[in-house]
């Protein structure tokens, strides 16, 4: 899309994966086209470092799924190493985009998650 279309702005701060819950909030702090600008350079270079580190250190599928291969224990070790590596990036990475927000902002949040939190429960409720 063009740089001045409004649906790549919408698009392009659709970072929920990367962001957790913190993503969907972005959308409704009326963030400044600067502030969408810092977001979205954070979230590509915390995808390019994601992308590395799927690379390296991946655990063998085989021997993760299988308790009587010898690399069994490695496989799981490698794989606890990931997912804490991962559960770290998300922390920084939600980090350095609350450093982006104005204090007014970074006070609203609370709230705005407290509400998208209530409304996936109504859902959840609703689909029961």
């Amino acid at each position: 899309g063009q740089p001045g279309n409004m649906r790549q702005g919408a698009r392009s701060l659709a970072v929920g994966a990367e962001l957790g819950g913190l993503g969907a909030a972005l959308r409704q702090l009326d963030l400044s086209d600067a502030q969408k600008q810092s977001v979205r350079s954070i979230v590509s270079e915390a995808r390019q470092q994601a992308a590395a580190q799927r690379q390296q250190d991946a655990p063998d599928p085989a021997a993760l799924a299988n308790p009587a291969d010898p690399n069994h224990a490695n496989a799981v070790e490698a794989a606890k190493r990931r997912a804490v590596a991962r559960i770290q990036q998300m922390s920084d990475l939600q980090q350095r985009v609350y450093a982006v927000l104005t204090p007014a902002q970074q006070a609203k949040l609370p709230q705005v998650l407290a509400d998208l939190r209530q409304k996936r429960a109504e859902r959840r409720g609703a689909r029961n």
